[in-house]
């Protein structure tokens, strides 16, 4: 610490409490003449010498910007709130006592450990402080992240057709069965209670919510009744199916009435998941060859990939270790979603009860077909 800057303790005790001479308290009576102060006032002007000590201690030993002073300052501003200063002389003291560092402490932010040491509930002064924050810094972030997934892209060949990725998924998908069924017998078990229907459609057992044997059962018998329909009422069947069942829910449910986040009772909500098997990922803003080439240098091991027939492929990562809510929030949430989506994955993807498109459905609006491109039931890497 510079020396026009260094803390004089003697002198910033006489300034504080001028009744303080030589360690001698001092009383003034009401007629102007001096007089010892009682044995308990003598205690309490030692306390609080004592707390200014500390103050003046923890000034000088304040650290370097860059080095934790950020949150040093907060525990300077407590003792100065205790060695009985204001606000003010508070937040004079620990600016004139902050050396120069890697960065630029702002009084906004010495202001706020003050505020918050005074008053736990006083208004933060944030107006400035966010014009002084280093900008630069969330610029580097975002080009870093941008860096990191084009890296991951390169790394998974640049470049990937769905056409190219078909022909190596390990379960075959060749056509012969339709895409619904195979999806159903892979990756569920013939008792697993899974939700297939429109994304505002609440869950009803035995409607939208089924075994997947049963699930398999009803589309099998509804593909050799459309059948039937003649050439010229294709779209019918096309139109049946896109309208009815466009989602499903990857993960297995309960069967059991659980809470909404609004605390309505529902069957198909995140508390009403059984098995916390697959976590669903996607990207909006790449281009569909970029986003498997993603997933491939990604090196995750995935159980599906599926074109959503829109801008975007939605990936069945499996949830290893997963067996709870708390698990899932810890692992997925906290864990691989923190990392997804910094690099661009859409947030909204990371509950338990997500749904994805159901490969094997028409989508008028985009003319297209929602198509299954990768199957591993164990889960594997592209």
């Amino acid at each position: 610490m510079s020396s026009e800057r260094r803390i004089d303790q003697a002198g910033l005790l006489a300034e504080h409490r001028p009744d303080l001479e030589h360690g001698t308290a001092k009383n003034i009576s009401p007629a102007g003449q001096e007089s010892k102060q009682p044995a308990s006032n003598r205690n309490g002007t030692k306390n609080v010498e004592r707390r200014m000590k500390r103050f003046l201690t923890a000034l000088s030993n304040l650290p370097e910007p860059g080095t934790g002073c950020h949150p040093a300052q907060l525990g300077v501003a407590n003792l100065g709130k205790k060695a009985g200063l204001d606000k003010t002389e508070t937040f004079k003291h620990i600016r004139s006592a902050i050396r120069p560092g890697s960065r630029l402490v702002p009084d906004e932010e010495i202001w706020q450990a003050v505020d918050k040491a005074y008053d736990e509930h006083a208004p933060v002064r944030q107006r400035s402080l966010k014009r002084q924050l280093p900008v630069v810094h969330k610029l580097k972030k975002k080009e870093f992240a941008q860096a990191t997934l084009q890296a991951i892209i390169a790394k998974g060949g640049g470049s990937i057709s769905c056409a190219d990725l078909v022909k190596t998924s390990p379960i075959p998908i060749n056509g012969r069965e339709f895409d619904i069924i195979l999806l159903l017998k892979t990756l569920y078990s013939p008792n697993n209670l899974v939700f297939i229907g429109r994304r505002g459609d609440p869950g009803i057992i035995g409607n939208t919510i089924r075994t997947a044997a049963e699930w398999i059962a009803f589309f099998q018998n509804e593909y050799q009744r459309l059948a039937k329909f003649s050439e010229a009422l294709c779209w019918t069947r096309e139109q049946y199916f896109s309208d009815s069942f466009p989602h499903i829910m990857a993960n297995p449910l309960s069967g059991l009435l659980g809470k909404t986040q609004n605390g309505k009772n529902t069957f198909r909500g995140d508390a009403c998941v059984k098995d916390f098997r697959f976590a669903v990922g996607e990207f909006d803003n790449l281009p569909v060859e970029a986003q498997l080439a993603f997933w491939k240098g990604l090196g995750l091991p995935l159980c599906a990939l599926i074109h959503s027939a829109g801008k975007s492929i939605h990936a069945w990562v499996r949830a290893d270790d997963v067996n709870d809510a708390a698990c899932w929030e810890r692992v997925i949430e906290n864990g691989l979603f923190s990392i997804l989506t910094g690099l661009g994955c859409d947030p909204a993807c990371k509950n338990e009860s997500r749904l994805s498109r159901l490969p094997g459905i028409y989508r008028p609006e985009k003319n297209q077909w929602q198509r299954l491109l990768w199957l591993c039931p164990e889960g594997g890497v592209l």
